[in-house]
């Protein structure tokens, strides 16, 4: 993830810690901006779109795509990963049709909009002045937080002022770094600089203050719990074993091998488990469907590209969606 490295030379003493620590969950957040738009491959696109013929015939289908109509209005809901690598890049010719055709790109969050995402996190996911890390942190997961912070080369005074799920959301981030996917590669930063250069408007189904509010509505005592199931995970090889194979079958399209991957992750009452089943998948999706069925009364043609993991199973997007009297039809 040479976008994170880069961040993290910028980061290292010369910055406060506190400012430090805000820049670095915005990167985690937003999965990279600055320089996103560069670094994707390029697609010739000929009179503002991109047609078949120019993609490679090596693309192939990744993620997962349905085609939803309402009111004689059509939205595209394709699901997506949040780091990637370029071999993935471009999208197969029918998502980028599917692209092409929209008026719109809808997506969670806008991770161009750095300022909004670093002004939200301020206010959600820093101690207030002079508190730290290791007055909130049992002795044993402190102790495996700096052990995860040295095998990352993180400097520990740039975390120590995070509470604990934006530390969280920073190992996790790193992990997958580590593992060979970088976040200015994720198939959302794909589409948002394809969006850029084909001039396309971009509308965000939540905001930064919602996304991050979602984790600050943990209690302290969970937090640590998140952030220790992390920790264990990283260390014992699990996290990362599970987190390939996401990534894995979404670049395959296999929807199989990423709902086995969701079906475990979900499973048990870890706080992990619980938090997930009732806000990240629960009232997140119901959320993003009636903000979907909302659109499709307005909008005469929308591409929506949000994580897969919402798209899928009973309480997905689309079964939502199909609740609601909508039609949708899954392409694959």
């Amino acid at each position: 993830m040479n976008l994170m490295k880069s961040r993290w030379r910028c980061l290292r003493p010369a910055l406060k810690a506190r400012w430090a620590a805000a820049a670095l969950v915005a990167a985690a957040l937003s999965f990279g901006t600055a320089n996103a738009v560069d670094s994707m491959p390029s697609v010739t696109a000929p009179d503002a779109a991109v047609s078949a013929p120019n993609l490679p015939a090596s693309a192939q289908r990744r993620g997962t795509l349905y085609r939803v109509r309402d009111h004689g209005n059509t939205a595209w809901l394709f699901g997506t990963v949040h780091a990637g690598q370029a071999a993935w890049y471009p999208l197969e010719p029918t998502v980028t049709e599917a692209f092409n055709s929209a008026g719109q790109l809808v997506v969670e969050l806008d991770a161009r909009n750095t300022q909004a995402i670093q002004s939200a996190f301020m206010r959600r996911g820093v101690y207030p002045e002079g508190d730290v890390l290791e007055k909130h942190l049992s002795s044993t997961t402190l102790a495996a937080a700096r052990r995860v912070a040295r095998r990352y080369e993180v400097p520990w005074a740039t975390i120590s002022t995070l509470r604990p799920w934006a530390v969280t959301l920073v190992l996790s981030g790193l992990m997958l770094e580590k593992a060979g996917y970088q976040s200015a590669l994720g198939a959302d930063q794909y589409l948002l600089s394809r969006a850029s250069k084909l001039a396309k408007p971009v509308t965000e189904l939540e905001s930064a203050d919602l996304q991050l509010g979602i984790f600050d509505q943990l209690s302290a005592g969970e937090q640590e719990k998140l952030l220790a199931e992390l920790l264990k995970g990283i260390e014992d090889g699990s996290g990362l074993e599970r987190a390939i194979a996401t990534m894995d079958g979404w670049s395959r399209a296999d929807e199989a091998a990423v709902l086995r991957v969701m079906r475990k992750e979900l499973t048990g009452t870890s706080v992990t488990a619980l938090w997930m089943r009732r806000v990240v998948l629960g009232k997140r999706n119901h959320d993003m469907a009636a903000r979907i069925a909302t659109l499709l009364n307005s909008e005469p043609s929308t591409f929506v590209a949000v994580g897969m993991l919402h798209l899928l199973g009973s309480d997905g997007v689309p079964q939502l969606l199909r609740q609601r009297g909508i039609e949708v039809t899954k392409i694959y």
